[in-house]
């Protein structure tokens, strides 16, 4: 495991997680409520790329996006760091999930970088990588994978339409129009610029498999198989919504990344007073923007 150097300049970004507890109502509209953080640390990027759940070794992956030295961090089911000091992505990370069939972690890098998998060591801590697939299967360089087991195909959204790649061939098996989604659960008009255009969420749920992040309305919409929508969440309004990446979903939540504001003199000062974390190695008081956890607010 990687040591961790007091004297590294830290940046702390904090990964809220909202969960949906409970059977949803289909068409029907819950709030989200957070329930748990994770602490990034390291040094590089100001946009989160993915977030993983190992289910074996029972560890969350979350990677920044743009650049292979930017920060992996992993963390524990408890949500404690447990990767030391910064551990880079080794690749250009995009989308990030865990290959339940083939029990690896795996993920996509930008443009025509292709598809890779990670290499871990005894600690769950990723040492080395390795392409799996060649050149861009995806449909924007952008694009945000992730693995729908069922299906054993990798999902990724381009703003208007969300692709179904074969994890073999890593050809497009088929494709879904959200407009048309949308105009087959009777909404609205379609925008495009209503939503996050790089991340689409497959969360294994009959009925409500496809998810997508509506930034205009602050909902997740979760769709069918079939391109009928199933249920609708509402996102809190603390938390920041962006066109591109900086959300997810893993081990059955939903992850939004809370950014740090710009460093003030007070933020800067509390940054540099050391504290021990009772339950994993040295780090730095965070930023004070932290978000706290919370339950599912369930209607009753």
């Amino acid at each position: 495991m990687p040591k961790f150097d007091p004297n590294m300049r830290l940046r702390f970004l904090t990964l809220v997680l909202l969960m949906l507890a409970g059977h949803a109502m289909a068409q029907s509209t819950k709030s989200l409520q957070k329930v748990m953080q994770l602490k990034m640390q390291g040094d590089g990027g100001s946009n989160g790329a993915a977030i993983a759940f190992h289910s074996v070794n029972k560890k969350y992956y979350a990677a920044m996006a743009g650049n292979t030295s930017y920060p992996l961090c992993v963390f524990n089911e408890q949500g404690y760091l447990v990767s030391g000091g910064q551990v880079e992505t080794l690749a250009d990370v995009r989308g990030l999930w865990f290959n339940t069939r083939k029990a690896k972690l795996q993920g996509n890098a930008y443009g025509e970088n292709g598809w890779f998998e990670y290499t871990l060591d005894g600690n769950g801590i990723p040492t080395d990588h390795r392409v799996i697939m060649e050149n861009a299967s995806q449909p924007d360089p952008q694009s945000v994978g992730t693995f729908a087991a069922k299906l054993n195909q990798v999902l990724f959204f381009d703003g208007r339409d969300i692709y179904f790649y074969d994890v073999i061939s890593g050809e497009v098996k088929e494709s879904l129009s959200l407009q048309e989604m949308r105009k087959k659960s009777g909404m609205s008009s379609f925008n495009a610029d209503d939503y996050n255009n790089s991340t689409v969420f497959y969360t294994g749920t009959t009925g409500m498999e496809i998810g997508v992040v509506n930034t205009a309305t602050r909902m997740i919409e979760l769709y069918s198989m079939t391109g009928q929508l199933g249920q609708k969440l509402a996102i809190p309004s603390g938390v920041s919504l962006y066109t591109k990446f900086n959300c997810g979903y893993a081990n059955g939540m939903y992850w939004f990344l809370i950014k740090p504001p710009a460093p003030g003199p007070a933020i800067r000062k509390a940054l540099l007073l050391p504290a021990v974390h009772p339950h994993s190695q040295l780090l730095l008081v965070p930023w004070v923007g932290a978000l706290v956890a919370a339950t599912v607010n369930t209607p009753k």
